[in-house]
């Protein structure tokens, strides 16, 4: 009889905590069995070890020559979704860093034309921050291949670069990121749905995978549900 009551109670466990995960069945046991471990910074952790000291940020993007129409605010919009998602990192994991506001970044870059030809450190210097990410935008994409843009599918292709303003012997820290959304082992999203709005679910998924580079997150998240 005792056995029968703690295999009804595992199973009722079991249910509840499908109920409140979704459909995220890997994450079970992390839910049952006690705190979700993380997934450690792909790239590196920007907080310092020391709790009480603060670090700077400022993530600055470039999109080349990049003309079409659905992209043209493309750098804009993944710096200010990445410093959302980094805010939130950074709250979740209790790590004291700031994050300049992109629109102090987009004034920056407006009144310095040559900003590209800068060198990193002294941009992050400017700002006052201890570190500078910088993302290169090197292609991006909507469609499925070979579906004649009947097929939502987009992929990202950027260069990720971490300098650490305060240590110019460290070198930058380089990373070829590249995502797929949803993913090759999902169906592609038909293209009757609203591509701006297509293009904001993809937007937001690259920028919180760039997050992951630099802030510690939940392993659960690893296996979401796309």
């Amino acid at each position: 009889m005792a056995t029968t009551w703690r295999r009804g109670a595992l199973s009722g466990l079991a249910l509840l905590a499908a109920l409140c995960i979704g459909c995220n069945v890997l994450s079970l046991p992390f839910f049952i069995l006690g705190p979700e471990p993380k997934v450690e910074p792909l790239l590196k952790k920007v907080a310092s070890e020391q709790k009480d000291k603060e670090v700077k940020l400022v993530v600055v993007t470039y999109a080349g020559l990049e003309t079409r129409p659905e992209f043209l605010r493309a750098d804009r919009d993944l710096s200010n979704l990445l410093v959302r998602q980094l805010r939130d990192g950074f709250k979740y994991n209790s790590e004291k860093v700031t994050v300049v506001s992109p629109q102090k970044v987009e004034e920056f870059k407006n009144n310095h034309p040559n900003w590209h030809s800068m060198d990193l450190t002294e941009i992050g210097s400017r700002f006052g921050a201890d570190y500078v990410i910088y993302l290169e935008i090197n292609k991006l994409s909507l469609y499925e291949t070979g579906s004649s843009n009947m097929l939502y599918r987009g992929r990202a292709d950027i260069s990720v670069s971490l300098v650490n303003v305060n240590d110019v012997d460290e070198g930058p820290l380089q990373k070829e990121f590249t995502c797929t959304f949803p993913s090759e082992a999902s169906y592609a999203t038909p293209s009757d749905k609203n591509p701006v709005a297509f293009r904001a679910e993809f937007y937001e998924h690259v920028a919180k995978k760039l997050a992951w580079h630099f802030t510690s997150h939940p392993t659960q998240a690893d296996y979401s549900c796309e």
